[in-house]
C-alpha cells in the first residue's frame, strides 16, 4: 500500500504548517519507507480537515446550498441554469465548513452535472461559492477518481459485503468478507466506487477489486466488476 498522509506539524519557529507525506508499506515484510515529505501549505490556512462523504444528501440544507450555488453562477455568468437535484455531498472542516456538492441542473433543457465548492461560516451568516464547474452530462463518467481518506466506514464495509454477496450468488461461490483495504470514488450519474477488499475462499485469504455503481436517489446499487488480484495467506 502507498499511503498519502496530510498532517499538521510545527516548525522550529513554533508555526503550525501542513505537510504531505508519501509512505510505502509492505506489512508482510515489516517494510516502511518514506518516499516523499513536503510542505503542502504554510501557516494561517483554512484547510485543516479531511474531506468526508455526507449521508442524507437530500436534506433541505444541501438542497438550499445547491440552489444558492446555481443562482450565484447564473448571476455571475448571466446563465440560465435550473437546479434539478443533489447527487453527492462531501464536507471538510475549515474555518467553518467547505461543502463539495455534485448536482444536476438543466441548461437549455439538457441535464448536466456540475460541481460546486461552497464555504460556509454559520456564526457569521457567511456563504461563498468558491468554485462552480461543469463536469459532464447525466450519462458519462464525469469526475476524476479520488482516494477516500477513511475507507473503513460502515458505508464502505456494507458496499464491500454487497459485492461479495453478489459475486457468490452469480458464481455459486462461498467467499467470506474480511475487511476493506482501499476505496476510491468517481462522480458519474451517481457515484462509482472502486473498492479493494480481503475475503476468504475455503479458508484462504485473497484480495479482490470490485467496482460498484451507486445512485442513492434511486436506491440503486450494481456491481460492475469483481476480480481477484492477489492470492494471500491462510
Amino acid at each position: 500500500m502507498m499511503y498519502y498522509i496530510t498532517l499538521v506539524a510545527t516548525d522550529d519557529a513554533g508555526k503550525k504548517k501542513i505537510y504531505e507525506a508519501k509512505i510505502w508499506v509492505k506489512e508482510w515484510e515489516d517494510f516502511k519507507k518514506v518516499i516523499e515529505f513536503k510542505l503542502f501549505i504554510g501557516d494561517d490556512v483554512p484547510i485543516l480537515g479531511g474531506i468526508i462523504n455526507v449521508q442524507g444528501i437530500n436534506s433541505l440544507v444541501f438542497q438550499d446550498l445547491a440552489r444558492f450555488a446555481v443562482q450565484d453562477h447564473n448571476k455571475k455568468e448571466k446563465a440560465h441554469l435550473e437546479f434539478v437535484e443533489v447527487l453527492n455531498v462531501k464536507e471538510q472542516v475549515v474555518a467553518g465548513m467547505m461543502y463539495y456538492i455534485t448536482l444536476a441542473a438543466t441548461d437549455a433543457g439538457k441535464k448536466k452535472i456540475y460541481e460546486a465548492k461552497i464555504w460556509v461560516k454559520e456564526w457569521e451568516d457567511f456563504k461563498k461559492v468558491v468554485e462552480f464547474k461543469l463536469v459532464g452530462d447525466d450519462s458519462a463518467k464525469t469526475g476524476g477518481i479520488i482516494i477516500i481518506p477513511f475507507p473503513i466506514s460502515f458505508e464502505f464495509q456494507d458496499l464491500a459485503r454487497f459485492a461479495v454477496q453478489d459475486y457468490n450468488k452469480k458464481e455459486n461461490a462461498h467467499l467470506e468478507f474480511v475487511e476493506v483495504l482501499n476505496v476510491k470514488e468517481q462522480v458519474v450519474a451517481g457515484m462509482m466506487y472502486y473498492i479493494t477488499l480481503v475475503a476468504t475462499d475455503a479458508g484462504y485469504k485473497k484480495i479482490y477489486k470490485t467496482k460498484i455503481w451507486v445512485k442513492e436517489w434511486e436506491n440503486f446499487k450494481e456491481v460492475q466488476e469483481f476480480k481477484q488480484i492477489v492470492y494471500a495467506t491462510k
